[in-house]
This record gives C-alpha cells, structure tokens and sequence, in this order.
C-alpha cells in the first residue's frame, strides 16, 4: 500500500476514535484562569508534576526547568501517556502591547539551537515556528517540534495569555504522526484559554502594576517567558521511562 495513503487512513482512524472527545468538552476554573479540557480527561495530581519536574531538572540541569502548576491528561492508567496538556503561571514580568501584538518578527533559530544545547542528546531537531498573535481572542500561539530519544518525533501547541504578571502558558502534546488528528482537539480546548480577571492584562493602556521596557528587552523577555523549560513538555513521556526503569 502507499505510504502516503496509508498515513492518510492511520490520521482518519485517529480522528474516529477522537471524535468523541472534540464533541464535549469540560470546564476548568483555577486561580489563575480558566480554560476546557477534552471531556474524559484527568487532572495529574501535584506530587506527580513535582517529581517529575525534580527528576527533569536532575537530568537537564541546564534546561531552565520550572515546575508545571496544572497538567491535564487522557484517563489512560499511567502518568503523562501523550497527548496530554501542561498549563504555568509564568511571572516573568508584564510585556508591553506592542510586543504581543509582533511577536511573529521575533527570530526563533536562535532560540531553538539554544534549546537543543541545553537538552544535548535527549532530543534532536528541536524547531520552533514564530509565535502567531490572534487580535480577536488575545493569544499567542506557537508550535514546537523535537525528536525525542527512545520516542520518536513529539509536537506540541501553545497558547499563551498575557497577564499583568507575564502570561499563562497551556502547551499540548502528541506524538508527532498523531498530531494531525489531535491539533483541532487542543486549538479548540486551547482557544478557550482566559487569565484569571485579577490578573488579565489591561489593553490600550499602560498598567499602574506593570513595568514599561524597551523594545529589545521586551522581546527578551516575551521569548523567555514563551520557551524556558518548554522543550521539557516534549520529552515528559521519556522521563517517565527513566523514573520506572
């Protein structure tokens, strides 16, 4: 059979089995903002997050690693089976309008082979495309990809919501063949995505709370809080490998 088709057939079997999970979605309320969930999935609990950021940062120590506040999983038995969701409240500092709204002139490469140095052997071909600003829902969306050892190719899908603090960043990810098939699924959850309105960022006006930077700085810092310790979402499923051998 061709091969074209029949990865053709394997996203379309993926899609089916799904199909149930993009039609109902579940609410999540937490301090810090509000976002949906695909129906059936879980919430991993706290001690596993901290163990494996802990464990994360003994084998990365160069990864910037912080730890996740929330993760969100398929009810599947084992912790950080893909695809599966992590959300942080990032407080990197509030980011002026105009950053937000040309964040897709921010070079990325550069970025990316940091990453990839921080991480040496534990993935390859890590890429990231430039962040994509929607005007209408006030996200910042981003895609990122890396050949994880022992795992294959992963891609993941952020969207990230400016706050008075810096921002809340909800990341996606799937092995990379099924990510086709699962990208509706996190686009429509994702999009949902809202900061808490104690922290929602202020549009149109410079915040009493924020601190005002210079251009430059201020794409330092947007890049900063976009991409420290995201590499780590990529490769989670490998880390609960090393913690169970």
């Amino acid at each position: 059979m061709d091969r074209r088709l029949t990865a053709r057939i394997s996203v379309f079997l993926i899609v089916l089995s799904i199909a149930g999970i993009a039609s109902a979605d579940q609410a999540i309320q937490k301090p810090e903002f509000s976002m949906t969930i695909p129906d059936g999935w879980i919430e991993i609990p706290r001690d596993v997050l901290d163990e494996y950021a802990a464990t994360v940062k003994s084998l990365a120590p160069n990864a910037g690693i912080e730890r996740y506040d929330y993760g969100f999983q398929a009810n599947s038995g084992e912790w950080f089976t893909y695809p599966y969701i992590l959300v942080e409240n990032r407080r990197t500092g509030r980011l002026p309008q105009a950053t937000l709204e040309q964040a897709e002139k921010i070079d990325m490469s550069a970025v990316a082979r940091n990453e990839q140095r921080n991480l040496g052997s534990i993935a390859t071909g890590f890429r990231i495309d430039a962040p994509v600003f929607d005007q209408e829902t006030k996200l910042l969306w981003l895609r990122a990809e890396a050949n994880v050892a022992t795992v294959g190719p992963v891609s993941g899908l952020l969207a990230c919501a400016p706050t008075e603090q810096g921002l809340i960043r909800a990341s996606a990810f799937a092995l990379a063949p099924d990510f086709p098939a699962y990208e509706p699924v996190f686009r429509a959850n994702l999009g949902n995505l809202r900061a808490d309105p104690s922290i929602a960022y202020v549009w149109g006006a410079k915040s009493a709370r924020g601190t005002q930077t210079k251009a430059g700085a201020a794409a330092s810092l947007l890049v900063t809080a976009l991409l420290t310790g995201l590499l780590i979402g990529l490769i989670v499923y490998l880390v609960r490998n090393w913690m169970t051998d």
